[in-house]
């Protein structure tokens, strides 16, 4: 599987919850995505990206934009290579979630920005796990 040739962050933080998300994992969630219409042709946000894994899954499913949000340069650097290694783009920034603020349509209320949580974009409270908002239909994590 091309996911299981990406570099990993060789000494994970975990102050910072940074873990590894195996390959397997990434590309059954991705294509439960996929399957659902959650990728092909949209906005994929991939927040605490680490290594870019979800992000480059979803432009290698057709996603038409992939923005990869990281806290740690040293993570974005890594995704970088990821995803020139499979040959994909996404953008990359260096970012807390908690201040990335880009409007956009990610929520069915064009007039919504995303935060750290689903809270301003749909009034969803943000649970600390993946889970699938069906307000907005955003997957939030």
């Amino acid at each position: 599987m091309l996911l299981e040739q990406l570099e990993d962050i060789p000494a994970p933080n975990v102050h910072i919850e940074q873990y590894t998300t195996p390959a397997s994992l990434a590309a059954e969630l991705i294509f439960f995505a996929f399957l659902n219409g959650d990728i092909a042709e949209k906005t994929v946000f991939d927040f605490g990206c680490g290594n870019g894994i979800l992000g480059i899954a979803a432009k290698m499913l057709g996603a038409k934009r992939v923005v990869c949000v990281d806290i740690d340069e040293n993570a974005l650097e890594i995704a970088r290579r990821n995803a020139q290694k499979l040959g994909v783009e996404v953008e990359l920034v260096h970012s807390d979630v908690r201040d990335f603020n880009e409007k956009g349509r990610y929520c069915r209320d064009e007039s919504a920005f995303w935060r750290s949580n689903c809270e301003q974009a749909c009034g969803q409270s943000f649970r600390g796990a993946c889970f699938r908002c069906r307000k907005c239909r955003l997957f939030h994590s």
